[in-house]
C-alpha cells in the first residue's frame, strides 16, 4: 500500500486515548483487580464520573433503581460494560482538532450515534449476548475516516469527491485512489489502542461482511447498522438500502427486512438521548428544532 499507508498509519500511531481511560484499561489489563481499583481510575475525572453516572441512570439502559456510585454503577453493569462506556466517551474527546471544511463533525456524529444504536438493537435481535460491545463497535465504525482527515485531508477529500462524482461508493473510491479504506484505517487504530479483536475485526471488515473469519454474525450486525446509517444520514428510506443486501445476510443473523425497519425507528428515536448521555457539549451535536 505504499507510502499513503504509511502516512496513516504514522497517524494512528499519535491518536491517543483520555489518561482516564488509560488508567481504566491499565487496571482491567492487570492480572488481580478489585472494583475499588476500576472506581479510583474513573474518579480521577469527576466530568467522566458524572457523565457516566447519567448514562446509567437513563432510560436507555432501564436499570429499576437509581445508581448514584461509581462502585454501585460498576457493580450494576460489571467492569467490562463500564469499560466500553468509558471507551465510548473518550474517543469523542480524541478528534476535536478536524477543521469544519473538512467534515461537518456534527453529521459524523450523528450518523455514527445512530449506527452504535442500531448495531445495539440489532444485536439483541440475534441474541448476542455482550451487545454494548456492538454498540462501540457501531459508534467507531466510520472512525477511520477522520484519522485519513487528519493525516491526508487533501487526499481524502479528493475521495469523496471523486465519489459523488462517480457515483460509487466511498471505500471503492479510496480504494482505487489510496490502495486501502477508512475501514481498515479504523481496524489499524483500535489495533494500536490494543483493543480487541472483537472489536476491530467487525470494523475491518463490515463493508464486506462475508470476509470476517472470527466475528462474521458481529460483523454482519454492523455491516447492517452501518448501511442503515446511510438511509438515516441522507434522510432517505431505509427499504431500498435493506433490499439491496445480499441473501447471506439474511443467512447470518436470521433477520429479516421488516424487523430492520422496527429497529431502524428505534434508532432514530434513541439518537438524540445518546447524544446528551455521550457529548458534554450534546447541544451542538443533537437535531435542529
Amino acid at each position: 500500500m505504499g507510502t499513503v499507508w504509511e502516512q496513516v498509519t504514522g497517524q494512528t500511531r499519535l491518536v491517543s486515548l483520555s489518561d482516564v481511560y488509560l488508567r481504566l484499561k491499565s487496571v482491567l489489563d492487570s492480572e488481580h483487580y478489585v472494583l475499588a481499583d476500576i472506581e479510583q481510575a474513573i474518579s480521577h475525572d469527576p466530568a467522566l464520573t458524572a457523565r457516566l453516572l447519567r448514562m446509567v441512570n437513563s432510560a436507555y439502559f432501564g436499570l429499576a433503581v437509581e445508581i448514584s456510585t461509581v462502585s454501585r454503577a460498576i457493580n450494576m453493569l460489571g467492569s467490562q460494560q463500564i469499560h466500553d462506556l468509558v471507551l465510548a466517551t473518550s474517543v469523542t474527546q480524541t478528534f476535536r482538532q478536524i477543521p469544519e471544511e473538512i467534515i461537518d463533525m456534527q453529521s459524523f456524529w450523528r450518523r455514527s450515534v445512530y449506527c452504535a444504536a442500531a448495531s445495539r438493537q440489532l444485536a439483541a435481535a440475534c441474541n448476542v449476548l455482550d451487545n454494548d460491545r456492538l454498540f462501540v463497535a457501531g459508534l467507531l465504525c466510520d472512525i477511520g475516516h477522520l484519522v485519513m482527515y487528519q493525516a491526508i485531508p487533501d487526499l481524502s477529500l479528493e475521495c469523496i469527491a471523486k465519489a459523488k462524482e462517480r457515483d460509487l461508493p466511498i471505500d471503492i473510491m479510496e480504494h482505487k485512489l489510496l490502495g486501502f479504506d477508512h475501514a481498515m484505517v479504523g481496524a489499524e487504530l483500535l489495533r494500536q489502542w490494543n483493543l480487541p479483536k472483537s472489536l476491530s475485526e467487525p470494523i475491518k471488515f463490515h463493508l464486506h461482511a462475508s470476509n470476517s473469519v472470527e466475528y462474521p454474525l458481529e460483523t454482519t450486525i454492523l455491516h447492517i447498522a452501518s448501511l442503515l446509517a446511510g438511509a438515516f444520514a441522507d434522510d432517505e428510506n431505509p427499504e431500498g438500502y435493506l433490499n439491496a443486501m445480499s441473501e447471506l445476510v439474511w443467512q447470518v443473523t436470521g433477520l429479516n427486512d421488516d424487523q430492520c425497519l422496527v429497529i431502524h425507528e428505534t434508532a432514530v428515536a434513541e439518537v438524540d438521548e445518546i447524544i446528551r448521555l455521550i457529548f458534554s457539549e450534546a447541544r451542538t451535536y443533537q437535531a435542529s428544532a
